[in-house]
């Protein structure tokens, strides 16, 4: 297993457990991000809520700068899509019933669908991208 240290360096065969390091990434994150204003105590609180957080340690093979096919298949994974335009539905402030804009999303499976504030997906797909978004 491989841990990423802040200084930049990979240490192989550390034996550390993947939530702690998940519960290690997220909490460096979510600190900076409120050091640098970009969110406070509130959305770290809602955050922290959330079933599915978001946060992810890549703890696979070591990828070398001359590894141009697993350096593409990163560059592919950090660009993409998180969500799926085709599964979204954006419901205007106009045709809300309540006055407020909603994104409705329906999961892969097409047995369920979530109804967000827009401005609450719009903080979701920003800072909780992830594979695991369980919808």
């Amino acid at each position: 297993m491989k841990f990423f240290h802040m200084l930049l360096m990979f240490t192989c065969d550390l034996k550390v457990m993947l939530e702690d390091l998940e519960e290690a990434f997220q909490y460096e994150v979510l600190k900076m991000l409120k050091k640098e204003g970009k969110i406070n105590d509130a959305i770290i609180e809602n955050m922290l809520s959330w079933y599915h957080s978001g946060f992810h340690v890549y703890i696979g093979d070591r990828i070398y700068p001359q590894d141009t096919t697993g350096l593409g298949n990163l560059a592919r994974y950090i660009v993409r899509a998180c969500f799926s335009q085709e599964r979204m539905i954006y419901v205007p402030v106009e045709e809300s019933t309540d006055g407020v804009a909603k994104v409705i999303y329906t999961s892969k499976d097409r047995k369920s669908r979530k109804v967000f504030k827009f401005l609450t997906f719009r903080l979701c797909s920003g800072l909780a991208c992830s594979k695991s978004a369980g919808i």
